[in-house]
């Protein structure tokens, strides 16, 4: 079980530092997922779409406060992470989302 907890804290890390690069607020937590915060202007339809698109799943947007405008990633390890950052920012740089 520890193995896991510190597999998912890494898969955290990745998170903290790669979605904000990206234009996403994130919000740390203790839990096996992270909130992250879309800007207003954000196509956020389109993008979870274009995840599902790629097998990708996420939880959102919410719509009520405090978490409207954001969406809901359950972290795994480092690489899962990488591999999840890698295919948002395509997505935010190729489709011209703005974030």
């Amino acid at each position: 079980m520890q193995n896991y907890v510190n597999a998912v804290n890494q898969g955290k890390e990745v998170l903290y530092y790669r979605l904000p690069k990206m234009g996403f607020g994130v919000l740390r937590s203790a839990a096996n997922f992270v909130f992250f915060e879309y800007p207003e202007q954000f196509d956020v339809f389109s993008f979870i779409s274009e995840l599902k698109r790629q097998k990708i799943y996420i939880k959102g947007p919410f719509t009520e406060y405090p978490f409207d405008r954001h969406l809901r990633i359950t972290v795994g390890d480092s690489a899962q992470m990488e591999f999840l950052c890698d295919a948002i920012e395509d997505i935010v740089s190729n489709r011209r989302l703005k974030a």
